[in-house]
């Protein structure tokens, strides 16, 4: 059903969340700016029983992004356009 605004309720939904949305750092260029996110991503990673080869390939094949390292309310969204969590 159409809800009569410019995009649909999904633009809308996105729009304030770019307008409030957190800082993000991006593990893809942890190297230099954002080593917190691929610190955090690494932990994650160590802390759960993949293998050595699966470390790997999600370190490399899958974006990761952190909008807030601080927060305690959860998350973790899949992007599956994007191949990103």
């Amino acid at each position: 059903m159409p809800d009569g605004l410019p995009g649909g309720l999904r633009g809308l939904w996105r729009r304030i969340r770019e307008a409030y949305a957190m800082p993000k750092y991006s593990a893809s260029s942890a190297a230099a700016d954002h080593s917190a996110a691929a610190a955090f991503r690494d932990e994650v990673l160590t802390r759960f029983p993949y293998t050595d080869e699966a470390r790997e390939w999600l370190s490399s094949a899958i974006g990761f992004e952190v909008e807030d390292l601080t927060s305690t309310r959860g998350g973790g969204f899949w992007y599956p356009d994007q191949n990103k969590v």
